[in-house]
């Protein structure tokens, strides 16, 4: 080989190694691939056509290839210039352009990664790419035998050929040879930060006067595996997720439990087609449900232009916000009551308004779901209870609208917060819930800790502005999650704040525009836990149960530090109880069988009045068949028939005769229904179920869209929901139910309001009873300690009354110090209220005084708020003191829906044998480890605010539920350890 292809050599291996060094350490995940195939696609596009022109036309232009007008002029001359003058130029050529586009393309600042990956297959998306330096081989050999005929004249090897080939040899050598290093996003940790970067936290917010209490920490998991949802994607895992893994991975997304990516990656196959296909996923929060939605809705869409539907609870504004960066460029929105159907690849709608606005418009628009390829079901076990029971409806008439529009099933993915506890009923729960067939698509991910995690309760924050601190919030805005947030983000810890329900958007707003440093606060927060090193939480009392599942993935994207988690615990003494007894996993020390422990999801299908009015819904969306209506609802035909019945004799649907042939060929007579009633006029709160609600209206609102109604109820609630003085918030303000009549108001009327500034909450104080017991089922006995014989029964039917003398309000007297005051208001007339529900009965074998009984019910009430995560408004326990059921004097207790028709809600208790005696052992134990020690109790047993407004005027002692409930479980006094 002549002297200038050893320097030509050298010079092109010398730049391949420069340019690989330099990607490595600049590049995302220190992968080349992406470059080297950019290069190798848009130099093969320039300089192979021209190459091959040059041969061409030396065998089919021989005269036009003796004047030189080609690549090959080494061989021929141009110009004048002899051929061995223009061998180096020839020689040169491809390996300048080569270098020239190789440079630039490593030192721009926005590379494109996509042209040329058809040439490498996975480059650029990390993993082993070895098969392309099988491609080398048939390209270097010719090349490598050709070196010694290098030089000038007619018989003499193309210079341009052979250094263009050299070139192409050495960029798919590097594609081949090419690998991400491995960092903290993909698989190895990579090393954490110091530690002195930032201030502790714990002790930065315990110098400003914020009083943390410690419930516990955690370790982070002892074997990190594949399986950890809080561990990483790597490349090699990535690949065996396929084309969902890449588009992940292409995103830069991190922390993304891997089984998750391989259970979902199916859904993207195109032989699917209008068949669908559905995955159950049951994991800890934020394991990369958001991230993995977002990569699907991307490929769906530029696939297959089709939409993909996420369904929420609530709060789907600030899911879009934090799904808009996993997105890329695909558009996002919220569908609204008052706006048309947005034009997006992605629709985030809230369960409320998807029922009552969007799917009755899409009679207007009936395009609008047939692009629908993807439904996402999110936090289902939100809808546990009554949201459960509208959710069945709404499913299915969902579901019926699609298959109609785009003729066949849409993909679908549910997910819910899984539960490590033994009984745990979520496979059941979303099997009834949602109309598709997971079996087999069912996944488990398991809470695991990346990083140590410390949970705290947030105390007090009185010294804080005792020393000075925090003087520009105003007192009305001084709310501990607040005001821990902003001491959070001072201290320079990425921050996320979640605040209940209850504290007024305006007051979040207000601490939001306060200043951190050179930005406000709401610019300084995390919009999600995931980018977190610190968290302040305001949980339910039904979460106290699901920490690991709330917080096994906080700040997985964070840096290396620990993370810090501080709650404002609910009222619930009982919950307040379990989160001082929480273990290192986060989970409540409860002695007992792990059972009863459970924190149960709860399918309730209501009675007929939900179904009566969903159908009339479905209806208003599409005309239907009874047979159609059967199919798609999937309840008794005898219920269905008879709803339908009713609607028509009422005339509410019209109703015609139809024949048609079935799929077995046979003549069908049936009626086809259609609603007459203007549906899009239709607001139906997902915790309701009847068709005429009571709507609670503020005058002031004047001409406010929705004409100022705050709440709609079923009017058989009203005594429980709006009762004269109750303080509620609704669209993050706080009001207050005005004066009225003792007499509870019916379908048809209304019940003003107030907005109010005051930082109050109420609980009605009421006397509670039941009458005309009427079984459903033989007697369960369950036996209980020595003995002690206690009996189930399923009440079929039963009136509860309840009488309501005045209410409790518990102010803030001083936001600053915490400082309340206690009120008892009474009202001049009793209110009166009551429901036709269903229920359950616990019977004693002997008579029992109804002061003992009164207190056995006070402990049982919060035990169950928290063990089957229903709202204080939802169930209650009620004494029963000789009432007559099937001829027999009954004493005992009665756990009553507060729904009319009742829902189902407490079939999971008869048909657990162990659930309810547990329940009532973990209630003595929560009761005998009360430091108080006096037979009286105190706030933080029996004495609380909200179990003294739900025994009216009399007093709940802890005396009398030990003695009763020492009687049922056979418990010492002092607690077990």
């Amino acid at each position: 080989m002549s002297e200038p292809h050893l320097y030509l050599l050298a010079a092109i291996l010398g730049l391949a190694l420069t340019v690989e060094a330099v990607a490595r350490l600049k590049l995302p995940h220190g992968d080349s691939g992406a470059l080297w195939a950019t290069v190798a696609g848009r130099f093969g596009t320039l300089l192979w056509p021209l190459l091959f022109a040059s041969v061409a036309m030396e065998t089919l232009f021989p005269q036009l290839f003796a004047r030189g007008f080609h690549l090959f002029a080494d061989r021929t001359g141009a110009l004048g210039r002899s051929p061995r003058e223009l061998y180096p130029w020839c020689l040169a050529a491809p390996a300048v352009v080569w270098a020239l586009w190789t440079l630039w393309e490593l030192l721009r600042p926005a590379r494109s990664e996509s042209f040329g990956r058809w040439l490498s297959g996975s480059a650029g998306l990390d993993g082993s790419r070895a098969w392309i330096l099988w491609s080398v081989i048939p390209l270097a050999l010719p090349t490598i035998s050709a070196t010694s005929r290098l030089g000038s004249g007619d018989t003499a090897y193309p210079a341009a050929l052979w250094s263009s080939a050299v070139v192409f040899s050495v960029t798919l050598t590097a594609i081949g040879l090419g690998r991400a290093r491995v960092s903290a996003s993909d698989g190895e940790p990579a090393e954490a930060p110091a530690a002195d970067e930032k201030p502790d936290w714990h002790s930065g917010l315990t110098g400003r006067g914020l009083e943390l209490e410690l419930l516990a920490s955690t370790q982070p998991s002892a074997q990190p595996s594949a399986e950890s949802s809080a561990q990483p994607l790597k490349g090699s895992e990535l690949a065996l997720a396929g084309e969902l893994g890449r588009q992940m991975l292409r995103s830069g997304r991190r922390g993304v439990a891997p089984e998750l990516i391989k259970a979902l990656n199916p859904l993207t196959d195109p032989s699917l087609g209008s068949t669908g296909g559905a995955v159950l996923v049951a994991g800890v929060d934020d394991c990369g449900q958001r991230e993995a939605v977002a990569a699907m809705a991307v490929l769906l869409h530029r696939r297959y232009l089709q939409t993909t539907l996420v369904v929420t609870a609530g709060g789907a504004f600030g899911l879009v916000e934090r799904m808009r960066a996993d997105l890329d460029d695909v558009s996002v929105a919220v569908p609204t009551a008052s706006t048309p159907l947005p034009d997006a690849a992605v629709w985030v709608a809230d369960a409320e308004v998807l029922s009552d606005s969007v799917l009755p418009r899409l009679r207007t628009q009936p395009g609008g779901l047939s692009s629908v390829g993807l439904v996402v079901w999110w936090d289902l076990h939100i809808y546990s209870g009554v949201y459960g029971a509208n959710l069945w409806a709404l499913s299915r008439r969902l579901r019926r609208l699609i298959r109609q529009a785009a003729g066949g099933e849409a993909r679908c993915v549910a997910f819910i917060r899984s539960s490590d506890f033994t009984g745990s009923q979520w496979p059941d729960f979303v099997r009834r819930v949602l109309p598709y067939d997971f079996r087999g698509r069912e996944i488990h991910l398991p809470s695991r800790f990346s990083k140590r995690l410390h949970l705290y309760r947030l105390a007090s924050q009185e010294a804080h502005f005792a020393r000075g601190h925090g003087a520009d919030i105003p007192e009305q805005f001084r709310h501990p999650a607040l005001v821990a947030a902003r001491e959070s983000a001072r201290l320079g810890w990425p921050t996320h704040l979640e605040v209940s329900r209850d504290v007024p958007a305006a007051t979040v707003a207000a601490v939001g525009e306060l200043s951190v440093g050179e930005t406000a606060l709401s610019n300084a927060l995390c919009p999600s836990p995931t980018e977190a090193g610190a968290s302040i939480r305001c949980p339910a009392p039904g979460e106290i149960l699901s920490l690991p599942e709330c917080f096994g993935t906080s700040g997985r994207a964070g840096d290396g530090l620990d993370h810090h988690m501080a709650l404002v615990l609910p009222v619930n003494p009982y919950a307040r109880y379990l989160a001082g007894r929480l273990d290192a996993r986060l989970r409540p020390r409860l002695d007992g069988s792990a059972n009863g422990a459970s924190r149960r999801l709860i399918c309730a299908e209501g009675d007929e009045r939900l179904l009566r009015r969903h159908l009339l819904s479905a209806l208003g969306e599409r005309p239907d068949t009874h047979e159609g209506l059967q199919r798609d609802f999937l309840r008794e035909d005898s219920t269905i028939r008879r709803v339908l019945q009713r609607l028509a004799e009422t005339d509410t649907l019209s109703r015609e005769e139809v024949r048609y042939l079935d799929d077995r060929g046979r003549l069908v007579i049936d009626h086809r229904y259609a609603s007459r009633e203007a549906v899009d006029d239709r607001h139906y709160p997902l915790d309701t179920v009847g068709s005429h609600l009571l709507e609670v209206v503020d005058p002031s609102a004047g001409h406010e869209v929705g004409g100022g109604v705050r709440l709609r109820i079923d009017p058989e609630r009203a005594a429980i929901l709006a009762y004269p003085g109750r303080i509620f918030s609704s669209d993050g303000r706080r009001f207050q139910i005005a004066d009225r009549d003792a007499r509870v108001p019916r379908s048809g009327t209304f019940v003003e309001c107030r907005p109010v500034d005051e930082h109050a909450t109420t609980w009605r104080r009421r006397f509670a009873g039941v009458r005309d017991l009427h079984a459903a089922s033989a007697r369960r006995s369950v036996v209980g300690a020595h003995g002690y014989r206690l009996t189930l029964l399923t009440l079929r039917r039963l009136i509860y009354e309840e009488t309501v003398v005045g209410f409790l309000r518990r102010r803030v007297q001083n936001l600053s110090d915490g400082r309340k005051a206690l009120d008892a208001l009474d009202y001049r007339e009793p209110l009166f209220g009551e429901i036709i529900s269903r229920g359950l009965l616990l019977q004693l074998p002997e008579p029992v005084d109804r002061a003992s009984l009164i207190s056995l019910c006070a402990a049982l009430q919060p035990v169950l708020q928290v063990h089957l995560a229903v709202a204080e408004d939802v169930l209650e326990v009620v004494p029963v003191l000789g009432n007559e059921v099937e001829g027999e004097e009954i004493f005992g207790l009665a756990l009553v829906e507060l729904f009319p028709g009742g829902l189902g809600l407490l079939d999971v208790l008869h048909d657990a044998d162990r659930l309810l005696p547990d329940l009532l052992a973990r209630a003595r134990r929560w009761i005998a480890a009360c430091p108080c020690r006096s037979e009286l109790g105190c706030e933080r047993c029996l004495q609380s605010p909200d179990i003294l407004a739900s025994t009216g005027l009399e007093r709940p002692t802890r005396a009398g539920a030990l003695s009763l409930l020492g009687r049922m479980v056979g418990e010492p006094v002092g607690e077990r350890s």
